[in-house]
């Protein structure tokens, strides 16, 4: 669902595309998913949970960027997220 969201072309709503959208539909799945892992106590559910989750916040991270870019222009890639995170992001990723 999420994907498909994505997939979507820019609009007049929307002209740098539905990427938050995909952050909402995600971040609804992370919490639904790992509430049933908790329920049925399984490890592989809240693991997926986790999954998407972490698409969610890069996601997020993406959007941000995107935005900061849009706005600043030139000369404020130094500002975006995925530069100022990007070593935090990796480290972690690999812890989960």
């Amino acid at each position: 669902m999420g994907f498909q969201l994505s997939l979507r072309p820019p609009d007049d709503d929307h002209p740098y595309g539905h990427g938050i959208g995909v952050v909402l539909v995600k971040t609804v799945m992370s919490r639904t998913i790992e509430k049933l892992g908790k329920m049925v106590n399984s490890r592989a559910l809240e693991g997926g949970a986790w999954h998407h989750r972490s698409d969610a916040i890069t996601t997020g991270a993406a959007a941000g960027d995107t935005t900061i870019a849009l706005i600043g222009g030139p000369g404020w890639e130094w500002l975006t997220i995925m530069r100022l995170f990007s070593p935090v992001a990796s480290s972690s990723s690999m812890v989960f």
